[in-house]
């Protein structure tokens, strides 16, 4: 079966999934990029890539969003692509720049098995993506299947017009053994910790609510926070940490393959943001035996935080309580890591395969 995925953007943290769906039985893989790279990711896009793959020539049109990075990518060329290489199915990863029409239109005259790869996890908010509900929609409805990131997503899915019997999941994940394998000791006296450590992960824009996480960790006086990441907030943030008198480290930009040492030296991850389509910061804290404090506006902590593993509320004084709770367990650290086995890439690439073979059968 030939397949293709059509992808925005070279992305570190979708590499191992690629790889894993080309080792599938019987699949040959070639991955369709909308562009190397988008202005304001940190992202270099210039690493080799271990599986098939070609860049679309096109127009990137950046639109102003609270991240500041979204881009819509126009890329003409995967109409022709589409119709001389005629793919047994290519599968779409999101549906807001014009290539995924562009793919589902092209994939139609070519006998090709349109899937859409469908992360959002929330109704539409905000006029842009309340304008573009009619899209999703003719674009759900369009797809052969849907392949959504979780249950929550999956929801969304049937709410834009999916047919319940043509929706799957496949777990939305990142190549975790990098963070289940690094080296806690090592990790915590690289950094030179001794005590309690949190860790936030992320950018610094509203929606990721630092604020909050700075308010809870001024909760545990004896934990010290780390903070990596940048963006328009930060400043913002260090003048709250003075002021609370908290332990804060900024440690800016981190390279993608030293996060794994970072989540290795904490004790407890926190993400309070007030609407995540995912999050695979809790992916890759849960695959380090790290547990996860998470505001219930993180999807990715809904899905996949187990009990005993991290605690998912709103409700700052229950934080507290549980972060207290977590930090005294015995067996906070393998509970989290439990969930190990269901958000590998091989996991992922079996689940998406299995909706390949559907759509094409």
């Amino acid at each position: 079966m030939r397949v293709a995925i059509l992808q925005n953007v070279v992305a570190p943290t979708r590499h191992a999934l690629f790889a894993a769906l080309g080792r599938e039985p019987g699949i040959e893989l070639t991955v369709l990029f909308m562009a190397q790279r988008e202005a304001g990711r940190s992202w270099g896009g210039t690493e080799p890539l271990a599986y098939p793959h070609r860049f679309l020539g096109g127009v990137h049109v950046p639109l102003r969003t609270e991240g500041g990075y979204d881009v819509l990518h126009v890329n003409p060329a995967v109409v022709p692509l589409l119709l001389r290489e005629r793919y047994d199915a290519l599968l779409a990863a999101g549906f807001l720049s014009p290539t995924a029409w562009l793919a589902l239109v092209a994939s139609r005259h070519a006998k090709t098995a349109f899937l859409l790869w469908f992360g959002s996890s929330w109704p539409a908010m905000g006029l842009r993506s309340r304008l573009a509900t009619p899209l999703k929609r003719a674009l759900v409805r369009g797809s052969a299947r849907v392949v959504a990131y979780g249950a929550l997503a999956r929801e969304q899915a049937l709410a834009l017009g999916a047919d319940p019997a043509r929706v799957g999941i496949a777990l939305n994940t990142t190549d975790v053994r990098p963070f289940a394998e690094a080296d806690r000791e090592a990790a915590r006296a690289a950094l030179g910790v001794d005590g309690p450590v949190l860790l936030w992960c992320g950018r610094f824009v509203p929606r990721k609510r630092v604020d909050l996480v700075v308010s809870l960790a001024a909760r545990l006086p004896a934990a010290e926070l780390l903070l990596a990441g940048s963006g328009p907030g930060r400043d913002e943030a260090e003048r709250e940490a003075r002021v609370r008198g908290i332990r804060a480290r900024f440690l800016g930009e981190v390279r993608y393959a030293d996060l794994p040492t970072l989540y290795a030296a904490a004790d407890l991850f926190v993400t309070r943001a007030e609407r995540e389509p995912w999050g695979l910061v809790v992916n890759e804290a849960l695959a380090a035996g790290v547990p996860v404090l998470a505001s219930t506006g993180v999807v990715a902590a809904r899905e996949l935080v187990p009990d005993g593993g991290g605690c998912v509320s709103d409700d700052e004084d229950e934080l507290t309580t549980a972060a207290e709770a977590l930090l005294a367990s015995a067996d906070a650290r393998e509970r989290a890591r439990s969930v190990l086995p269901r958000i590998t890439p091989e996991a992922w690439a079996a689940a998406v395969a299995a909706q390949l073979r559907r759509a094409v059968g």
